[in-house]
């Protein structure tokens, strides 16, 4: 079973923060005198609208990664009255080595091997 949290969730508190600063200090931009500016004017106002979703997922996504998700997995004991066996073969070259065998002489040691493996 697993388990979703964050390591340090007290990071969450600092959204509060970033909303007061968003909302107390704006940035200052320089003031440009334009012709027209009417035009200019409604179209920055759906873009900013844009701006301001993108700055929150930003900053929400930062939050969320300094809090450090992690996936919490429990682990069940189950006790069994058995042995673990861990069985290592070679498979490097010199398992194609060849007439080991008396009876079959063609037999490679690594088809010796799965037999004795199949057998098991």
């Amino acid at each position: 079973m697993s388990q979703f949290s964050f390591e340090f969730s007290y990071i969450f508190l600092l959204l509060p923060l970033f909303w007061f600063c968003f909302k107390r200090c704006p940035a200052k931009s320089v003031a440009i005198y334009f012709p027209y500016i009417h035009i200019l004017i409604s179209k920055k106002a759906l873009k900013s609208r844009w701006v301001e979703l993108f700055k929150w997922l930003g900053v929400v996504s930062f939050l969320i990664a300094l809090a450090s998700p992690v996936v919490v997995t429990k682990y069940e004991n189950i006790k069994k009255s058995a042995r673990d066996i861990m069985l290592v073969v070679d498979s490097s070259k010199s398992m194609l080595d060849k007439g080991f065998d008396d009876k079959d002489i063609m037999k490679s040691k690594f088809r010796a091997i799965s037999e004795v493996i199949e057998e098991f």
